[in-house]
C-alpha cells in the first residue's frame, strides 16, 4: 500500500482522531487532503508547494506557469487532477479566444495537467484547431476529438502568446 500524508505532509502514522496536530490544529484528515507521500515529496523538492502545503489548484497553476520545460511524472499529474472539469468532446464545443488550463490528462497524452489551450477565432485560409501554448504548436481539428478524449480544462488567467493573437 502507497504511503499517504496530509496536505502539510504529516504521513498517516501520525495522525491523531483524523487531525494533524503537528501544524496546530489547521489540518484535517479529509479525502481532499490525502495525497500520495511520493506526490508530496516530488512537489516539495521541485518547489511547487505553498508554503508547504500540498494544494491541488496551486500545483496545476504552477505547471502551467513551468509549461513542458520539465517533464513532470504521471504520479503527480494524476495526484492534482481536477475531475470537476470542463469536458469539450469536439473542436466546435471548445469556446474561441479563450485559455483554459488542461486539469486531467487526455487518455492519448496530446493534453496533459498545466497545458494552456486555446482556440482561435476561425479565418479564412487558415487551418481551425487547437493551440498548445507549452507544446508550441497548433493541433489541427481533424486530430482534436481524438486529442480531447478524456481531458478536463478549467478556466486559464494565462495570457495568450502575443505572437499567436
Amino acid at each position: 500500500m502507497k504511503e499517504r500524508v496530509n496536505v502539510c505532509g504529516v504521513p498517516e502514522s501520525e495522525w491523531i482522531d483524523g487531525v494533524c496536530y503537528r501544524c496546530g490544529s489547521r489540518c484535517q484528515m479529509s479525502e481532499y487532503g490525502i495525497v500520495s507521500k511520493r506526490a508530496y515529496d516530488y512537489a516539495d523538492r521541485h518547489f511547487l508547494l505553498d508554503s508547504g502545503y500540498f494544494w491541488k489548484e496551486h500545483i496545476r497553476i504552477k505547471l502551467e506557469q513551468i509549461g513542458r520545460k520539465k517533464k513532470v511524472p504521471k504520479y503527480l499529474r494524476d495526484e492534482v487532477a481536477f475531475e470537476g472539469g470542463l469536458n469539450f468532446k469536439t473542436l466546435d464545443e471548445f469556446p474561441c479566444g479563450k485559455p483554459f488550463r488542461c486539469c486531467r490528462d487526455s487518455k492519448d497524452g496530446t493534453f496533459q495537467v498545466g497545458d494552456t489551450v486555446w482556440r482561435d477565432e476561425p479565418r479564412p485560409g487558415l487551418p481551425d484547431g487547437l493551440n498548445i501554448a507549452q507544446a508550441a504548436g497548433c493541433l489541427d481539428a481533424e486530430f482534436c476529438e481524438a486529442a480531447l478524449e478524456g481531458a478536463l480544462f478549467e478556466e486559464s488567467f494565462a495570457d495568450i502568446p502575443r505572437r499567436n493573437r
